[in-house]
């Protein structure tokens, strides 16, 4: 009985982690000048959610990160304005959606991201992301847990 209570459990883990990481490429040019690369990720208790999106285009591009998001996200590169090791100016606007997964108690969470980068060339750097513990009642038990969230970026020319 206790072998078969572990190979439910262990299955039902599997299948959570077999819908986990999800690559999607956007292209939106045929002859793309560069490749934007962003990386969600939220973790929680073993669990992971994790995205990436990779984006060809040329100066400026407009996508979805997920069919979700409230807003597209946008991205627009300029020649670094003589920033001493950057070759790029990044503007990046972002919104970002994750899914709850209630077996794990995580909530939906939405996530709005402006920022302006200096970047140099396949520079890979954090752009958000959090750290908490989140406090839930289970029964008779107070369940506490650590929800990791981070979202990473890079620029690459073609």
């Amino acid at each position: 009985m206790k072998k078969l209570l572990l190979s439910l459990a262990l299955f039902s883990v599997n299948s959570l982690s077999a819908y986990a990481n999800e690559l999607v490429t956007i292209d939106l040019s045929k002859a793309p000048t560069y490749q934007a690369i962003i990386e969600l990720s939220r973790e929680s208790q073993g669990y992971e959610q994790q995205k990436t999106v990779v984006v060809n285009m040329n100066e400026a591009a407009s996508f979805r990160l997920s069919e979700q998001s409230a807003e597209p996200s946008t991205t627009h590169i300029e020649p670094s304005p003589g920033i001493p090791g950057k070759d790029y100016v990044v503007m990046l606007n972002t919104s970002i959606h994750f899914d709850s997964v209630p077996q794990v108690h995580l909530n939906q969470s939405r996530l709005q991201l402006s920022q302006r980068l200096p970047l140099s060339n396949s520079e890979r750097i954090m752009i958000g992301g959090n750290h908490k513990v989140v406090s839930t009642h289970d029964g008779e038990a107070n369940l506490t847990h650590e929800v990791v969230t981070e979202i990473w970026f890079s620029i690459n020319k073609l």
